[in-house]
């Protein structure tokens, strides 16, 4: 996806920087969650504990950030004993049956 050039101060600025939307899983500034809300000063991201935190703007992106919610898939790894004869296939689909409604743990960005 290709983004238009942002404007500050008269020069064109490149807008290929990432960037944080609300409903994005990220860790940054000392802190995992899910980001509610970024305001004009402060952005409140939920924790994985159902804490809401409030983290400055300038911390927070100065700060190298990870987005987890960046691509659709994320590698999960699960090693399952299974007694001699088991059915190998359908326990397998029946673990993506489970695995599927957890894609996204948090708020689904919206497709525009």
């Amino acid at each position: 996806m290709v983004r238009p050039a942002l404007e500050l101060r008269g020069r064109a600025v490149p807008a290929h920087v990432p960037t944080v939307q609300g409903g994005d899983t990220i860790a940054a500034a000392g802190v995992i969650g899910c980001v509610r809300e970024i305001g004009l000063f402060v952005t409140a991201i939920d924790t994985q504990d159902n804490v809401a935190d409030l983290r400055r703007n300038n911390r927070l992106f100065s700060d190298n950030v990870q987005n987890f919610s960046a691509n659709d898939y994320r590698p999960c790894r699960l090693t399952a004993p299974l007694q001699p004869g088991a059915d190998v296939d359908g326990t397998i689909a029946r673990l993506r049956d489970v695995s599927s409604p957890l894609r996204r743990s948090c708020i689904r960005r919206s497709q525009s």
